[in-house]
């Protein structure tokens, strides 16, 4: 049915602006309903029983946003959010609480993992394909966490200050790209932004609505409302979860003169309009794949966003070899912690497995999750297995000695962050001793959500897989890529630094943080770097592959409204592989100070053996402008830019610079 505002009594356009409970709206006799459910790393759906104990029900769990973004595939991050609208499809779920884009400006943020990326435009750009995925199957979408939400600590207290340029250009930039999807829902943050709740941020919101394109409801995240009021007359349309007395608050403040009708309206309305929109798009629901074929893109998104961050040339390892492994395991290291944790539907293999799945050929001895007995002690388990303990599980002498490294959603979780960026030292000690032992044979698989100081024992080794929480197909994706079955295509989309002293906020908490001053203003991640001239551990956009690349004939085309940049690959090697290229540009920057590039287009494509390929991008202008704090907008310099096309960051292949 068509559900119209004007239908509805005061009292009943009240209740409206407040969920029914954790999961639902209200049951309005004269409106249709719908529900919602955690995301972004697959379906969450949580039931409460009437004695307080939680139903989790079982879902696919796909790789983390972090893991989709390390892929740089539009079409890769629309299938999984395509596959995860089937699984509400199947569960009668109408909306699902994703994807969150917010900035990696720091990486011990504890929900780094659910996040995109440090660049605006490439976080902003994957959220657009993972909304269209959901929408496109009839489900919603809810765009999180507006905005400045950075960290996890202190962020139901803090407030996030900075000035209007920063503001603009980094931390509402990437929504702006993301509105461009429609997103049915935006989410406020917990956070302040400039001293004012995010819930109550009439000026963040305006932003929202008349500068980036948004056109929907702003709903609460969960408890982050702290005065009803306030929020009506921001704009926030629905608190999430139901709050006992906010019906009377908003009712006695429309009684005293403080709310109007119209401000009551305006809210109320946007979730009419809401429902309006749910009830349309269950016309588009059909579930498309099966059960396998999620599976499927499951494991591509472990395979396509795993990153090789170095190999002496140890990989890809040789079937029917006698394969060690150890480390730490369990079977949690799919996803990191929180909302975004998805109980997942069959549990992640352990990689010693996944390596005999992938080569029965092959004989895998491991050392992971041993008893053993220490200087004649009692007998306890090493989640790691132990320095004198380890040859007598994988021998000697194995050909290659794969290690798993993890974090885990103990770790890397909602509501705490990390207090550094290291795994935890006797994990460290353990690497840099088989590192030692089994001298040019040791491979890393690194499973965590965000950056990782690997300096202690990053020499030690001869590979390192960054894997991410990639979900519960990721082992089986990795033991393909060891045995070469696939060629490595990930590429970083954020920095990893030396070490934690290196970062663009390193002195941002305290015990009672109430202010967080963005004072590295627009230079975070390698904006940061490039700026300070701060050698990384690994760049933003670095990753290896197999195969070998080289780029040629870099042309640049003014259009006016946009510019056309076509340059040529070619996979010099005997292995098919994909290349993920990327499009800088520095500005002219006499108005004002500007990064030393800026990232403006990316391209990822299939190269085959001894082939080439042309890749053009049409890339529209606006995504070279600055925002003008004396104008109060986005401001395009005429001048000479150079247009760069590198493989990384710093890694840049060709240049061409153009009067604009």
């Amino acid at each position: 049915m068509i559900n119209d505002l004007k239908n509805l009594t005061l009292d009943e356009k009240i209740t409206l602006l407040t969920g029914k409970d954790a999961w639902n709206i209200h049951d309005i006799p004269k409106l249709d309903k719908f529900n919602m459910a955690d995301g972004p790393c697959g379906l969450r759906k949580v039931e409460f029983w009437a004695d307080g104990t939680n139903l989790h029900h079982r879902s696919i769990a796909y790789a983390s946003p972090s893991v989709l973004a390390n892929s740089w595939d539009k079409e890769l991050v629309k299938s999984a959010a395509s596959a995860m609208a089937d699984d509400c499809i199947g569960e009668s779920v109408d909306m699902l609480l994703a994807p969150g884009i917010n900035i990696k400006r720091d990486p011990r943020c504890g929900r780094n993992f659910e996040y995109f990326s440090e660049d605006p435009l490439l976080a902003g750009t994957l959220a657009k394909e993972y909304i269209d995925g959901l929408q496109e199957k009839g489900v919603g979408s809810s765009l999180k966490h507006y905005c400045a939400n950075n960290s996890e600590f202190n962020r139901q207290s803090c407030s996030s200050e900075m000035d209007k340029r920063t503001l603009m250009e980094i931390y509402t930039r990437n929504f702006g790209y993301a509105c461009k999807a429609k997103p049915t829902t935006v989410m406020c943050a917990y956070n302040k932004v400039n001293g004012v709740w995010c819930s109550e941020n009439k000026e963040i919101n305006d932003i929202l609505y008349n500068r980036l394109g948004f056109d929907g409801a702003i709903i609460s995240d969960w408890e982050a409302v702290h005065n009803k009021v306030n929020t009506v007359k921001a704009g926030l349309a629905l608190q999430m979860p139901y709050r006992n007395g906010m019906f009377e608050e908003v009712k006695s403040a429309y009684e005293k003169g403080e709310l109007t009708e119209a401000e009551i309206d305006a809210c109320a309305g946007k979730t009419v309009d809401l429902i309006n929109k749910i009830q349309e798009m269950k016309s588009l629901r059909k579930v498309t794949t099966t059960t396998l074929e999620r599976y499927d893109i499951c494991e591509k998104g472990a395979l396509e966003g795993a990153v090789l961050l170095k190999n002496n040339g140890v990989l890809p390892m040789k079937k029917g070899s006698h394969v060690g492994v150890a480390g730490t395991w369990r079977p949690d290291l799919y996803c990191g912690g929180g909302s975004a944790h998805v109980w997942c539907l069959n549990e992640c293999k352990p990689i010693d497995l996944a390596l005999k799945e992938v080569d029965p050929t092959s004989t895998v001895k491991s050392a992971m999750n041993k008893i053993v007995s220490y200087n004649g002690e009692t007998s306890m388990i090493y989640p790691w297995g132990h320095p004198d303990e380890t040859a007598n599980y994988v021998g000697e002498n194995p050909d290659y000695m794969v290690l798993s490294v993890a974090t885990g959603r103990h770790v890397e979780t909602e509501g705490k962050d990390r207090k550094d960026i290291k795994v935890e030292e006797p994990l460290e000690a353990y690497i840099r001793y088989v590192g030692d032992h089994y001298k040019g044979k040791v491979i890393v698989l690194l499973y965590a959500g965000s950056a990782v100081d690997v300096s202690s024992w990053i020499d030690r080794v001869d590979a390192l897989i960054l894997v991410g929480f990639a979900g519960e197909r990721e082992n089986v994706a990795m033991a393909k890529l060891l045995f070469g079955d696939a060629s490595p295509c990930g590429k970083l989309a954020e920095t990893f630094p030396v070490k934690l002293e290196d970062i663009s906020c390193l002195n941002r908490y305290n015990d009672y943080m109430t202010e967080d001053y963005y004072t590295d203003g627009i230079y975070v991640g390698y904006r940061h770097y490039d700026k300070n001239n701060i050698k990384p551990m690994y760049e933003f956009g670095f990753g290896l592959s197999y195969a070998n690349f080289t780029y040629s004939d870099l042309s640049v085309k003014d259009n006016g409204k946009s510019i056309t940049v076509s340059y040529k690959i070619k996979n010099t090697s005997d292995i098919d592989a994909k290349e993920i290229s990327q499009i800088y540009m520095s500005a002219p920057a006499k108005v004002i100070d500007r990064p030393v590039k800026d990232l403006i287009g990316y391209s990822k494509d299939l190269i085959k053996a001894g082939e080439e390929v042309t890749v053009t991008l049409d890339i529209c202008k606006c995504r070279m402008t600055y925002f003008d704090v004396k104008t109060d907008d986005f401001a395009f310099e005429n001048g000479e830019y150079n247009i760069m096309i590198g493989a990384s960051s710093r890694d840049i292949k060709l240049e061409q610079k153009i009067n604009l």
